[in-house]
């Protein structure tokens, strides 16, 4: 998925730059600088949580071809192999995950299914994309 929503960002003039060797994602400002939960646009039906607030989809998720989705928070950082990234605002519902970038007016809708550190991500087309999370394990670091 990563792969596939970058070269569509890249395309249409979207990405971030690329950092090689950067060694963790940008973390998310502090909820001082964050905007209010009504300027992102609240839908309805969505939880009355802070946009900063952790949910479901927290951490980090590889998909099958080295691309990285990484959930902070209220955010989103997208990266696919060898492309660079992209990253946003990100709000979850029971069934969906809304994807959004405000600064390049971008925002992309999936449903979602959680099962035993997979996800499943599938687009308004049909597309699917799987993730499975990636669990770092500091004892076997080396």
């Amino acid at each position: 998925m990563a792969h596939a929503i970058a070269r569509m960002m890249e395309s249409m003039g979207f990405t971030g730059q690329v950092e090689p060797r950067s060694p963790a994602p940008v973390a998310p400002p502090a909820p001082m600088g964050m905007p209010s939960w009504g300027m992102l646009g609240q839908m309805p039906g969505a939880a009355a949580t802070s946009p900063w607030a952790g949910s479901v989809l927290e951490g980090v998720w590889e998909d099958n071809q080295g691309g990285l989705l990484i959930v902070q928070g209220g955010f989103y950082r997208l990266y696919a192999a060898c492309r660079g990234y992209i990253e946003g605002e990100i709000r979850v519902w029971s069934d969906r995950v809304e994807l959004s970038n405000r600064a390049e007016n971008f925002t992309q809708t999936f449903e979602f299914a959680l099962d035993q550190g997979r996800l499943a991500l599938r687009d308004r087309n049909g597309q699917l994309y799987l993730y499975r999370r990636l669990v770092l394990n500091p004892s076997t670091a080396r």
